[in-house]
């Protein structure tokens, strides 16, 4: 195997990790644009939905959470506050949601889910109309709420395998093709290309469906 293929590995790694990076960095940038002008604008159900989108292209150790995060809390409060009871409830279901849809090794945004499970344990029991808080039976049925939704939630093992596997087949499809789709001559073997290029497409979109799935 010809020594010469390992920095062209090494600089197709670096750059698909680079490209993954960029691409989630740059799509979230671009949805919480749009999301505050929409914001600025009180158009609360759009500027909600881009918001969510921005929250879900997570990036390990850079904190692109926090902003969508806050507005979609802030979104929620107003409809709280204008008395639109189903749309603060599914708001902070979710806000909620989106952290966890982002999970991997550990969960992100452990406090935001806090507050969002006391949000929606108080609004699934009080409902449209006004409940004392202070009753007996309200903080049963709010205890009640509270430990089904602090329940442990293990991901979509379907969606999990999906992503797993499919991560796997894209690189693979990639590293198997420079070791050999590629000749010594350093040219493409064509009759090979199609096989690499339906194998990688396929893969791919496993890891992406499995990612949103998961």
């Amino acid at each position: 195997m010809p020594t010469r293929k390992f920095p062209l590995i090494t600089i197709l790694i670096a750059l698909i990790i680079t490209s993954l990076f960029a691409k989630a960095y740059l799509t979230s940038r671009f949805e919480i644009k749009k999301a505050d002008l929409l914001f600025e604008q009180s158009q609360w159900d759009e500027s909600l939905m881009r918001y969510d989108r921005a929250l879900r292209w997570r990036i390990p150790f850079i904190d692109t959470q926090e902003r969508p995060a806050e507005r979609m809390w802030a979104i929620a409060e107003i409809f709280e506050r204008e008395g639109a009871w189903q749309k603060a409830l599914d708001s902070y279901r979710l806000l909620r949601s989106g952290f966890y849809s982002t999970r991997g090794l550990g969960i992100p945004g452990p406090n935001w889910i806090d507050q969002c499970n006391e949000k929606i344990a108080t609004l699934m029991i009080k409902g449209p109309q006004p409940f004392p808080r202070d009753s007996q039976a309200f903080a049963e049925k709010k205890q009640i709420a509270l430990e089904s939704l602090t329940r442990p939630k293990p991901p979509y093992l379907i969606g999990s395998l999906a992503a797993e596997l499919g991560f796997l087949g894209w690189t693979s499809c990639v590293l198997i093709f420079i070791f050999k789709g590629i000749s010594s001559e350093g040219k493409v073997i064509t009759q090979r290309k199609f096989i690499y290029i339906l194998a990688f497409s396929m893969s791919y979109a496993c890891w992406l469906w499995g990612l949103t799935a998961a």
